[in-house]
């Protein structure tokens, strides 16, 4: 890369066919996470060459100059391209919202495609790699790995290793979605294994591959194997500056240590999160933050749900993490913050996309509202097919993030698929940890929501999470199983 810039600065200071060079080099500038440094040494650079003009509007693009990329997409003229070069013109339409709405960006991706010509080269991999991602963006994600999968493979045929591994890493997240787990770990250890025996350089850019696997292990309920690749991932994502994927390892780290409570190592993602994203307003972040403060004390204040049901509203197709969280929320405090036939369409969304980790955890969150509102056999119907997904593909770790009051059915009808919860130790919230104290100090549920400032619905809620926990049928056998297990004596 070092010589890459000294070639580059030379060019821009004698003015010495800067133009040509560029034109010379697209593959070598796309071939790096470090684009926004070329960026910054070009980005002053004026030019009448309409291919140079296009490269330096996805420059723009890829490094977050908007006011830039508003400026070139003015200029631009389609008509001034062919093939390929006029499919890389479609591309950068498709992937940005400066250039029109969601339909205009798919139409855009559609021409891309229809103007490739032979030989299969670096535009025909971007020109997949976007359609991925625009499929990925609404969720459609069994044609985002197809066409994730087809950039990887021409990304690698080129020798261009970090879109190859972004596009395998995109192409295993879609993988994640559909809960095809033994698929994406086969293809992510082949990934890792053929990547070990290149330079270190090279080596990094595929550690990012690590993070659909971490995830993968994270819903089978093997927290360390996915703590493990998880923070490598991190570690990688850190060191290439790979904002974007930001967001997505935080979270699967936050549910994998508060799932194993990992007290310390879930403060330490928090913090990180609200330090590293301290300058940046990106929504998602924030419902992020306040998942984790969720996650941590198993309640959140009226401010976090009225910011967590902004979030929601504003954003025209909300990561499914958000739609659950306001679900689980409505049933804890009897009170509506998504509606409920909104709630049902995000279920057939899933079940149509693909999409089965998070169609078992909102299944489930219908069931409790079913439960709660005394439609039982709804409820029933409902969560019977849930636990054949959970059986089918193996998900562990989803009957666990949420409290639901569905537990208790699941636990008597389905204890083969419940029982890998008994090895390992009991995690309690801070929330639950207070209303343990409370009980052994006898207490009613009214004492204990006027000792701690919440609603007696709140108070059994967390109950109910406390007796699923401690495996315990009432109040006196959570004390009894909680001085078993010598929770109280880590309170003093």
């Amino acid at each position: 890369m070092n010589d890459f810039i000294k070639e580059l600065k030379r060019k821009l200071k004698d003015n010495d066919s800067v133009d040509g060079w560029v034109k010379q080099h697209i593959k070598t500038l796309f071939d790096s996470p470090y684009i926004y440094k070329y960026y910054q040494l070009l980005k002053a650079h004026r030019t009448d060459d309409s291919m140079v003009q296009l490269v330096l509007a996805w420059m723009a693009l890829l490094s977050g100059d908007n006011l830039s990329l508003s400026r070139y997409s003015m200029i631009l003229d389609e008509d001034k391209f062919t093939g390929n070069q006029r499919s890389f013109f479609y591309d950068l339409h498709a992937l940005s919202g400066v250039f029109g709405s969601p339909e205009d960006r798919i139409k855009s991706s559609d021409k891309s495609i229809e103007n490739l010509e032979e030989p299969v080269d670096f535009y025909h991999a971007n020109a997949y790699l976007t359609k991925g991602q625009i499929h990925n963006g609404f969720q459609a994600y069994r044609q985002a790995y197809d066409n994730f999968y087809k950039a990887f493979e021409i990304f690698f045929k080129e020798k261009m290793m970090f879109p190859s591994s972004v596009s395998m890493t995109n192409a295993l997240l879609a993988k994640y979605y559909l809960a095809d787990f033994a698929s994406l770990i086969r293809q992510g250890k082949k990934a890792l294994l053929m990547a070990s025996s290149m330079d270190q350089s090279t080596l990094m850019y595929w550690d990012v591959v690590r993070l659909p696997l971490g995830m993968a292990y994270y819903e089978q309920g093997y927290l360390h194997e996915a703590s493990y690749h998880l923070e490598k991932a991190l570690k990688s994502i850190d060191h290439l500056s790979l904002v974007h994927m930001h967001g997505l390892v935080e979270l699967s780290l936050l549910k994998v240590y508060a799932l194993d409570g990992n007290q310390r190592q879930f403060d330490r993602i928090q913090s990180d999160i609200e330090n590293g994203f301290e300058q940046i307003t990106y929504p998602i972040v924030h419902a992020i933050l306040i998942l984790g403060t969720f996650l941590r004390d198993g309640n959140l204040s009226l401010m976090d749900i009225e910011q967590l049901q902004l979030i929601y509203q504003e954003d025209k197709h909300p990561q499914m993490f958000v739609v659950e969280l306001l679900m689980y929320l409505s049933n804890a405090n009897h009170e509506l913050y998504i509606e409920l036939d909104d709630f049902i369409k995000y279920i057939e969304h899933c079940r149509y996309n693909g999409n089965l980790v998070s169609l078992v955890s909102l299944s489930l969150l219908l069931a409790d509202y079913y439960l709660i509102h005394d439609e039982k056999t709804r409820a029933k119907v409902i969560i019977d097919e849930a636990m054949i997904k959970v059986k089918k593909y193996a998900l562990k770790s989803v009957l666990y993030i949420y409290p639901y009051e569905s537990l208790h059915y699941i636990e008597r009808k389905y204890p083969f698929l419940v029982e890998h919860k008994k090895n390992k130790g009991v995690h309690m919230t801070e929330k639950e940890i207070e209303v343990l104290q409370l009980l052994k100090e006898g207490c009613t549920n009214k004492d204990i929501a006027e000792r701690l400032f919440i609603s007696v619905g709140t108070v059994k809620w967390h109950m109910n999470h406390i007796l699923s926990k401690l495996d315990a049928k009432n109040r006196t056998q959570a004390v009894q199983e909680a001085i078993k297990l010598g929770i109280y004596k880590n309170l003093t």
